[in-house]
């Protein structure tokens, strides 16, 4: 089963828009990408040092899609939610993360 990497962009501190901020790029295994953490989203071919920087601003999301090119034939999405380093200090922590932090305290 294919694997895609699915970079979104937060459009405010709320979470309630966001968009494509880059094409899919298949991958091999899941991100290993933290919430808060700093990553650079360009195009390959390009400086790597040179692409913007965004912020991760929730956990990452896992979900199945229908293959367009492959009827009857699922891929997996990880979609990756970001933030603008400017706009960072404005997102208070998702209730989500709250949940799963409070979790692993129990171990």
């Amino acid at each position: 089963m294919a694997r895609f990497l699915r970079f979104q962009l937060y459009g405010d501190p709320g979470r309630s828009h966001y968009s494509p901020l880059h094409a899919d790029i298949e991958v091999a295994d899941a991100p290993a990408l933290g919430y808060g953490q700093p990553v650079r989203v360009g195009d390959e071919g390009e400086d790597p040092a040179r692409w913007p920087e965004y912020v991760v601003a929730h956990l990452l999301h896992l979900k199945q899609e229908a293959d367009a090119l492959m009827p009857g034939r699922n891929h997996i999405i990880y979609e990756v939610y970001l933030a603008r380093p400017e706009q960072w200090p404005l997102f208070d922590v998702p209730e989500s993360f709250k949940q799963v932090s409070e979790g692993d305290e129990l171990w």
